[in-house]
């Protein structure tokens, strides 16, 4: 009897020591799923790792960027040179460098002149919308027409300047279309691009290590480096204003530098005047500040009349977005003063844009409108006239400092 209970024992223990069909199913799916989620982290850690080298690449250009504004001199308005909407082809006026007047030597279709009046140096485009055609390179925002009139003075906007290469008087030669040497759109690449994201080839044996790409000369010599070009960046200016809501000195601005990601540079000159096609800059109305603009807040984003709900799908949480706004003169209340400009970071957007049928947001149409959350400096929301909010595809880091203009001396009180 004992040895058959002993027999029976050990079969039992025998037995235990196989899996069954359904625990070898259970394994496997347990693994396929560790696995499948695994491979579904690799797309987010390579989204996750492009943002970090596009912010550190923007760390360092924004940096750069405000040493080169510095070296250069872009801080002298002797140094700027506007695009003349009255003449021909190349052909430019300077700024008077008087900060209480910012003369200029022609008639503008809007006021950019004056005393607190803001500048955006940006090289880059002038060039390119003066090759092709464009007719009117010399506004921040450049919008079409039908969006934001020309004729419409509290509408904020500020003049876009190229830089000279030499500032004060240039010498005037016979036959020269542009007497004031602009920088041409080669040099300003040289100096608006990141040219540290070189270019290499790789060869077809993985054993070879890549092959840098240059440029060659006419007899084929090697160069220059090529480099891709998908950083670069703008200068804003816009003046420090006073308790009393005018500019607290004449000379004193706020620098930002607006760093971009593959910007668009597209200055088709059917993109000023046809209101159906996408505008590479937008521009929004801002009808509601429920923060009352302390540090941005929450506010409403309206879309201009006439325009789609697709200009507010750019607004997205990590982009950024300028607010302007112009400000009464203080000696004539009832005429547009002096316009500011401020960047903001966008925290939160709403998931879906809103057709707002009641009239709210614009009393005389229907407009889509869309909340977000800024972060920024103060924003004062009662302001004379309205603010309206400028959207730039691209830009990845804004980088703020206060500066003096280089048209007087330190010691000026």
């Amino acid at each position: 009897m004992s040895t058959g209970a002993g027999n029976e024992r050990t079969n039992e223990r025998a037995a235990r020591r196989g899996v069954t069909l359904l625990e070898v199913m259970f394994s496997i799916g347990v693994a396929t799923v560790g696995l499948l989620s695994v491979i579904a982290l690799f797309p987010l850690g390579a989204y996750r790792m492009r943002k970090g080298i596009a912010s550190d690449r923007a760390g360092a250009m924004g940096q750069s960027a405000v040493a080169e504004f510095d070296v250069r001199g872009m801080g002298r308005p002797d140094m700027w040179a506007v695009w003349n909407p009255n003449a021909g082809v190349n052909a430019f006026v300077p700024f008077v460098s008087n900060p209480a007047v910012w003369a200029l030597p022609v008639a503008f279709p809007v006021p950019l002149t004056g005393v607190g009046a803001s500048f955006c140096i940006d090289p880059q485009y002038v060039a390119r919308a003066v090759n092709d055609g464009h007719t009117l390179p010399t506004l921040f925002p450049d919008v079409p027409t039908a969006v934001l009139p020309l004729d419409q003075s509290p509408e904020p906007r500020m003049a876009r300047v190229t830089l000279r290469t030499t500032p004060g008087a240039s010498p005037v030669l016979a036959g020269n279309p542009n007497p004031l040497f602009t920088i041409p759109r080669t040099v300003a690449d040289e100096i608006f691009f990141l040219n540290d994201d070189l270019l290499f080839e790789r060869p077809t044996d993985a054993t070879q290590p890549p092959v840098g790409v240059f440029s060659y000369d006419l007899n084929a010599n090697p160069e220059k480096r090529q480099y891709e070009g998908s950083m670069s960046w703008l200068a804003t200016l816009s003046p420090i204003l006073a308790a009393t809501g005018g500019p607290a000195h004449e000379n004193l601005y706020t620098l930002s530098i607006v760093v971009f990601e593959n910007r668009n540079l597209d200055t088709d000159i059917k993109a000023n005047v046809d209101v159906t096609m996408e505008p590479i800059e937008t521009v929004l109305n801002v009808p509601i500040f429920s923060g009352l603009g302390g540090g941005g807040g929450d506010v409403t984003f309206a879309t201009r009349p006439g325009r789609p709900k697709e200009d507010l799908e750019q607004i997205r949480p990590g982009s950024w977005v300028m607010l302007g706004a112009r400000l009464r003169d203080p000696e004539t209340p009832a005429t547009p003063g002096a316009a500011v400009f401020r960047w903001y970071k966008i925290e939160s957007v709403d998931a879906e844009s809103v057709l707002d049928t009641t009239q709210t947001l614009d009393p005389n149409y229907d407009v889509w409108g869309r909340e977000v959350f800024l972060d920024g400096g103060d924003w004062n929301p009662n302001v004379a006239f309205p603010t309206q909010a400028t959207i730039l595809s691209g830009v990845v880091a804004v980088f703020e400092k206060t500066i003096r203009l280089e048209n007087s001396s330190l010691w000026t009180p």
